[in-house]
């Protein structure tokens, strides 16, 4: 606890207009020192005592108490936060980290955590964002900084953070990455897949398998890896593309309705995870001429209605059985 005392001034009339009769005093004291009026300094300490009471000085007591800063500790536990040893490495990390604050002095801290949100339609991990709202109710003057404890893979950085700027938060901004420097990770990609395709015709599908990590072996050619894919789970081939380009899959609709083109890339030596060597792709299949077949009883009005809309269509093959029941 700490008082302070201190003059305040609460003018009853704007300060120029105070500064004004000050000035107008003076010169009529020094008019009436001049001519020797009687009384002179008796007026000026008359208009000074006026002054002073306009001026409404005010002597105020004040009891400070000191408040603690305020630090965060953000701790990312969403999804990719499970991969190898990341989970244990951000507890490990959060346990040292709370143990250093607390032999701060007068510091205290708050725990936020990030996880996966059922009810958001954004994807990946919104980490800013919840950086700048936990950050909100803190005054400026009392926020010590944040710590970001993540591997790194947050999808709603701002364009100017390379600038060092972080929308909501007005502080250091420190982040430790969980995981290794030297981690292999290799994926599947689909770069380009058809909706739907003509049943009897074949289709065409690009990927690109993608190994940041991968090692050349000392010759021009790219690093290789081998794709399998299957169709509706039966028909397999593999095959033999290098990593980092994009290659075409082709193959042919047997039936109508969706097919299913399951693609998986073997695992690299050393890898994290498997589970983004993996795609699925639907392609529905349509005939190319639609086949109807039309049953009708006793005869109506809209049984010409309908003949003569499918009829009109040339890519309708309309079949028309009409039953009549004996009288």
């Amino acid at each position: 606890m700490m008082s302070t005392a201190a003059v305040q001034f609460s003018p009853l009339v704007p300060m120029p207009v105070l500064l004004l009769l000050g000035i107008a005093g003076l010169a009529l004291l020094a008019v009436g020192l001049y001519r020797r009026a009687a009384g002179s300094l008796f007026r000026f300490l008359f208009l000074c005592v006026m002054l002073l009471a306009l001026a409404d000085p005010r002597i105020v007591n004040e009891k400070r108490e000191a408040q603690p800063d305020e630090a965060l500790i953000v701790i990312d536990r969403t999804s990719s936060q499970k991969t190898g040893e990341r989970r244990k490495q951000s507890s490990d990390a959060e346990e040292a980290l709370v143990a250093a604050l607390d032999r701060q002095a007068n510091l205290d801290y708050r725990i936020v955590e990030i996880t996966d949100s059922a009810t958001d339609d954004r994807p990946g991990t919104r980490l800013m964002e919840a950086l700048a709202t936990a950050s909100a109710d803190i005054s400026p003057n009392r926020f010590a900084g944040a710590v970001i404890i993540t591997d790194g893979q947050v999808h709603d950085l701002p364009k100017d953070i390379a600038e060092g700027k972080v929308p909501g938060v007005r502080g250091p901004l420190h982040v430790l990455l969980t995981g290794k420097r030297d981690e292999i990770d290799r994926r599947l990609v689909i770069k380009n897949a058809p909706g739907y395709g003509i049943v009897g015709k074949e289709v065409t599908l690009t990927y690109r398998i993608e190994d940041k990590h991968a090692k050349n072996d000392g010759t021009t050619a790219r690093p290789s890896a081998r794709v399998e894919f299957k169709i509706d789970g039966t028909e397999s081939t593999t095959a033999l593309v290098p990593v980092g380009e994009d290659q075409t899959f082709t193959f042919k609709l047997e039936h109508a309705g969706p097919s299913l083109a399951e693609m998986s890339v073997e695992a690299a030596e050393g890898e994290l995870s498997t589970v983004n060597n993996r795609a699925l792709v639907s392609v529905n299949g349509v005939r190319d001429r639609l086949r109807v077949l039309l049953i009708s009883g006793q005869p109506h009005a809209a049984e010409r209605t309908w003949r003569n809309l499918l009829k009109s269509d040339p890519s309708v093959d309309l079949v028309h059985f009409t039953i009549l029941r004996p009288p």
